[in-house]
């Protein structure tokens, strides 16, 4: 079966990820099936390319919530808010760096619209030139005014956090945020969107834990008339910050913290971030501030392209992740590939996922494919794991 897999894999556009119809998309949902396929999937990955695609400038790495899945209420680094003077200055490098192509990102550690330039960094950026500009928010503490302010500026995705379809798991996870509020802003957002007619791309996207998934349909049905894209993921243990016991019960699976299957985590090798004090990080949730490898005064590209950049990426392509890089979720395969069978699932069901008399199907689906992930898990991890 392996071998199939490893042909199947050279053979089909993206190794079989890439979502297909007709023969070809059975062939591969009955591959992906079988453990098999992603033991060859592992064996088979590809050194990632080297070209920094994506900048992130951090405008606040303050928070005015307390969520469970975050690291953000315990974080060692200084906080406070990026001057005016140095966004313009992150934004004049970024342009130089990635151009019109870029992905320009309003958003690191913090809850970028608690700062009140917002909207003109936001509209610096549009005016310089960037077409491809995101913000993300947990829309906790939006204000009519500040609602249009960010459309007009020009943004053109806007990722709204939710980690809970219904008020008891938002609460839970979204210490300190308002169910009901949450959803009353998101509803203003998209009236704002219609009035001032901006093209913003609304992205919900929810890190899951074991039950938020079974949530999956609610979530659908709830905002498919907002949002144009859902992204479901596991909740994990973000930058290796959790510690064990905590990490497993974020996301109530046991895959989610396995380590059999780590690869080199992808943002080191596309994507630097500028704190709101000037530091170059090239972790997005560097809470504690230990991947820092520049200064903006030593330029950005300049920095990504440095040597302790390049130190990080090559310990991760030896398969040295160190002790935070080696317990983070977001450098699992496994974790990678469940997201990657939920969104395939998701966009090939979307319809039924709308009907309420379909729920048992997308529940025995999820239960399937989570005993499936933690077989894998549990059979690369050995007895007594």
């Amino acid at each position: 079966m392996e071998a199939i897999s490893r042909w199947s894999i050279r053979a089909l556009p993206e190794g079989g990820r890439r979502r297909a119809g007709g023969l070809e998309g059975l062939w591969v949902d009955w591959l992906r099936r079988s453990p098999a396929y992603y033991r060859a999937l592992w064996s088979l990955g590809r050194e990632p390319e080297v070209r920094l695609g994506q900048i992130h400038l951090e405008a606040t790495n303050l928070c005015n919530l307390r969520c469970v899945t975050c690291h953000n209420p315990k974080q060692k680094a200084p906080t406070g808010m990026m001057s005016m003077e140095m966004a313009r200055e992150v934004i004049d490098q970024a342009w130089a760096a990635i151009g019109p192509e870029g992905v320009l990102g309003f958003y690191i550690r913090g809850e970028s619209t608690l700062h009140g330039e917002l909207p003109e960094m936001i509209g610096y950026a549009r005016q310089r030139g960037f077409r491809r500009l995101l913000l993300s928010t947990n829309a906790a503490r939006l204000k009519p005014a500040q609602i249009e302010g960010l459309l007009e500026a020009g943004l053109s995705e806007l990722r709204l956090s939710m980690d809970g379809a219904d008020a008891q798991t938002f609460e839970r996870i979204r210490v300190g945020a308002s169910h009901r509020r949450v959803c009353a802003n998101v509803e203003a957002l998209d009236r704002a969107r219609r009035r001032v007619g901006s093209a913003c791309v609304f992205r919900l996207h929810a890190a899951l834990d074991a039950q938020g998934f079974g949530q999956i349909p609610r979530f659908v049905r709830r905002w498919a008339h907002v949002v144009q894209r859902f992204k479901f993921t596991v909740a994990v243990n973000q930058g290796g910050l959790f510690d064990e016991a905590t990490a497993r019960a974020l996301s109530g699976m046991r895959f989610a913290t396995s380590t059999a299957y780590q690869i080199p985590c992808r943002l080191l090798f596309g994507y630097a971030g500028v704190t709101w004090d000037g530091k170059i990080t090239s972790c997005c949730v560097d809470y504690d501030e230990h991947f820092l490898v520049g200064r903006l005064d030593e330029g950005i590209e300049a920095t990504f392209l440095g040597e302790r950049a390049e130190a990080l990426r090559s310990s991760h392509l030896r398969g040295d992740f160190g002790v935070l890089c080696g317990q983070c979720g977001f450098a699992s395969a496994l974790v990678d590939w469940f997201e990657d069978e939920v969104e395939r699932y998701v966009s090939r069901h979307f319809g039924a996922l709308c009907d309420p008399a379909l729920d048992g199907r997308f529940e025995r689906w999820l239960g399937d494919t989570v005993e499936r992930f933690n077989a894998l898990a549990a059979e690369a991890e050995g007895p007594g794991a």
